[in-house]
């Protein structure tokens, strides 16, 4: 999930969302209703940590402190740093919810989304996109181009 719409003219870490960044953020946590999130990885960006707070308060998902980890290499990062994090994760953990950043996190969906599976979008801020890995047991193998889209939370902006 990307984070919410921005405000601008302000230190890029500190900005927190818009109004239209919060309407929609709310918008995309209902959409998150549909799946068994177990654990969260998120910036520490104030816009990240305010889309997460409105996912926890919106949605239905039990978040908590103990399946939310704030990683501060995710802030300003690339996709490499985000696979690392992602292959680090216990395999016991089914689904992870990353709410970060572009350009990593469109970078990622390119790279672990096989080839003719993959959808022609911009990720746009408050986009969802779920990912599937069938036949992945483990967080530490290699998630390129096995994973297949299994349903997108859009915003219209």
């Amino acid at each position: 999930m990307r984070h919410g719409d921005a405000k601008h003219n302000i230190n890029d870490f500190a900005r927190p969302l818009s109004e239209l960044g919060r309407q929609v953020v709310t918008n995309a946590s209902y959409f998150l209703n549909k799946f068994n999130i177990e654990k969260v990885l998120c910036s520490p960006s104030a816009r990240t940590l305010e889309t997460l707070n409105i996912v926890k308060t919106v949605s239905s998902i039990s978040i908590n402190d103990n399946n939310i980890d704030i990683i501060d290499k995710m802030y300003q990062s690339n996709v490499e740093n985000i696979i690392d994090i992602i292959q680090q994760q216990p395999d016991d953990i089914q689904s992870l919810l990353i709410i970060g950043h572009n350009p990593y996190l469109y970078e990622f969906y390119r790279l672990t989304v096989a080839q003719q599976k993959k959808n022609n979008f911009k990720l746009v801020p408050a986009c969802v996109i779920v990912i599937q890995y069938a036949n992945v047991t483990s967080w530490a193998s290699s998630l390129l181009g096995l994973g297949t889209v299994y349903d997108i939370f859009m915003p219209n902006y």
